[in-house]
């Protein structure tokens, strides 16, 4: 898919401060106990998932983005379908609220997955205040989809 959207940074930087809050506060009330990498971008969300609602109050680009831009929502569409095998394009009209969790689950993940490639951690990680500084600082080189590889 042929995209011209590159500048839909309010969801990137949605997901980016979502996951290092989430880092942060982890690290503050966590125990020291190791974690799967890989499993870490989807706790990162699970509460979402769980109750089946994004805040996207204190994101209104990330709004902006969903909503008015066609190109972000259709090209995320077509992204759940190929690559997790999930049609969410109906959820866009039915029901928008699921449609942009769905997303913003995915972008989470996907994100960090690789910004734990990009500072190379191993299989399991303990959260710490440091992990999560060094997490902030390799997430300020992403500033769209495509630099996260999710676009051509």
């Amino acid at each position: 898919m042929e995209l011209d959207w590159y500048r839909c940074t309010g969801a990137v930087e949605d997901a980016k401060n979502h996951i290092v809050d989430w880092l942060n506060e982890a690290a503050e009330s966590g125990d020291g106990e190791e974690m799967y990498v890989s499993d870490i971008g989807m706790e990162i969300t699970e509460s979402e998932n769980v109750n089946g609602v994004w805040d996207m109050g204190g994101a209104p680009e990330a709004i902006k983005d969903a909503f008015t831009n066609w190109g972000l929502s259709a090209y995320m569409a077509e992204y759940c379908k190929d690559n997790l095998d999930m049609d969410i394009g109906k959820e866009f009209f039915e029901n928008p609220e699921k449609f942009w969790l769905i997303c913003m689950i995915e972008l989470v993940d996907q994100m960090w997955q690789q910004v734990a490639s990009d500072i190379g951690l191993d299989d399991t990680v303990v959260i710490t205040k440091e992990l999560a500084d060094k997490v902030e600082k390799a997430l300020g080189k992403y500033k769209t989809i495509s630099d996260l590889g999710m676009a051509d």
